[in-house]
């Protein structure tokens, strides 16, 4: 009765430990941040969840996180790297997107970013146009992004009131 029970027993730890054993994709998910004390790539802390940006390097288990959009997108644009996978907070919920199926929108309103890039990332079309379209910005997807020069962060204008 006793060995019985000890495979019993055994069986039941081997089906419980395969269920901890975890789905490959979570580290793929998008990090915790610890927004104040996480850093970002270019050594600012990240502050602000309507901006940060968390991207795995290919082969890599550590994030690099952006404190701004127009930061990443500057690094993405001129850097030689390659990324597991991408994400951009959704401005109006700060929920992660994948980078790839973001919609991105340039405009003064969005100037208080941390680097003063003034981008906001939107998870669909609707929402990033009506932002566009409200704050007389510039729109893209994720294929006509890089179109646009992300080499030096824009001058707002100045509007007089």
């Amino acid at each position: 009765m006793t060995q019985t029970r000890l495979i019993s027993m055994l069986i039941v730890m081997v089906i419980v430990l395969a269920g901890c054993g975890g789905d490959s994709g979570d580290k793929l998910d998008p990090p915790k941040i610890n927004y104040g004390t996480d850093m970002s790539e270019m050594g600012m802390p990240v502050t602000d969840a309507r901006f940060t940006v968390a991207a795995l390097p290919e082969g890599s288990d550590e994030w690099l996180l952006f404190d701004d959009i127009g930061e990443f997108l500057k690094y993405y644009q001129h850097e030689s790297s390659a990324f597991q996978v991408m994400w951009v907070p959704d401005h109006n919920t700060e929920e992660f997107v994948h980078a790839e199926d973001a919609w991105y929108v340039q405009a003064d309103q969005f100037c208080y970013s941390p680097m003063k890039w003034c981008v906001a990332a939107f998870a669909d079309e609707e929402s990033a146009a009506a932002a566009s379209d409200e704050f007389d910005g510039e729109m893209w997807n994720w294929e006509t992004v890089f179109d646009a020069d992300w080499s030096q962060a824009p001058t707002p204008v100045e509007h007089s009131h």
